[in-house]
């Protein structure tokens, strides 16, 4: 194929359905891999334009891909096959991270009540460790949490209280996750007295 020529649709479709069904071996996916890995990809120190970004994020709109093909894709990535395993990424790379997404998505914009469902049912009857809730907690402390050193209007405050209200409407928590809220306001409090001590 020359440089710069492109199939057409048609022969790209024929290319794909005549690869549908083939198995590669985990050997020979190993190759390919390495084959393309570090200076010997094609597109190593190039970057996308804007336009061609664009182009690719508008031709995967719309696809929805099945179960399974998720399923498949968070376990290709799961543990020590993650690119970024073993590589934290400093305050500074996080800092950078979350001001170029602050306004890019949902800013503006409502999930629907049939949504939500959705992502509520989702959650349900999943049990995160103890290590993991422990690194959730560690990940959002202090400066590190999105809402540090801001203050909440009566306003806002009052709906939250609303919503909880409501979300709680008919439940009864069990002894012992009383007894757990109470322990985890106390140090809380414990806290906030001690930073006042101190200023």
């Amino acid at each position: 194929m020359r440089k710069g020529s492109h199939h057409s649709l048609e022969i790209r479709r024929r290319m794909s359905e005549a690869r549908k069904g083939r198995y590669v071996s985990l050997e020979t996916r190993k190759r390919i891999s390495e084959s393309k890995k570090g200076k010997k990809h094609p597109l190593y120190g190039k970057h996308h334009s804007l336009e061609s970004r664009k182009r690719m994020s508008e031709a995967q709109k719309g696809k929805k891909r099945s179960l399974e093909t998720r399923r498949r894709m968070s376990e290709a990535k799961k543990g020590e096959k993650h690119p970024l395993y073993g590589k934290p990424r400093s305050l500074e790379t996080r800092k950078k991270i979350s001001e170029s997404n602050k306004g890019k998505h949902n800013k503006g914009k409502h999930l629907s009540l049939e949504t939500r469902k959705r992502m509520s049912e989702a959650q349900k009857g999943k049990k995160r460790s103890l290590e993991h809730r422990r690194k959730l907690s560690e990940a959002l402390k202090g400066e590190r949490n999105p809402n540090y050193g801001k203050h909440f209007s009566l306003e806002h405050r009052r709906k939250m209280s609303k919503n909880n209200a409501r979300y709680w409407k008919g439940k009864h928590l069990s002894l012992e996750t009383r007894r757990k809220i109470s322990e985890a306001n106390k140090i809380a409090w414990r806290r906030r007295k001690q930073r006042d001590d101190v200023k």
